[in-house]
């Protein structure tokens, strides 16, 4: 897996558990603690999410870090 799958799959994951709850991007970017801006481009996959954002964004959806990044079932080799 690389860098561009990663940022694909937590930017998709990201959206879908942010739509399927009915946040706004500023609802989610408050409860995980970061800017509403490094949300925008986690979601249009400009940017790789820091390790202190992931973790924040897994909190708020009741997650593990590893399902936000990885998806479920993925071999990671």
């Amino acid at each position: 897996m690389n860098r561009i799958e990663l940022q694909k799959g937590i930017a998709t994951r990201t959206l879908q558990m942010r739509d399927a709850r009915g946040w706004t991007q500023k609802e989610l970017a408050k409860r995980a603690g970061i800017k509403r801006d490094t949300l925008a481009s986690l979601e249009t996959r400009t940017c790789m999410p820091s390790l202190m954002t992931v973790i924040g964004l897994a909190r708020v959806f009741g997650i593990t870090i590893d399902y936000l990044v990885f998806g479920g079932g993925v071999d990671v080799d």
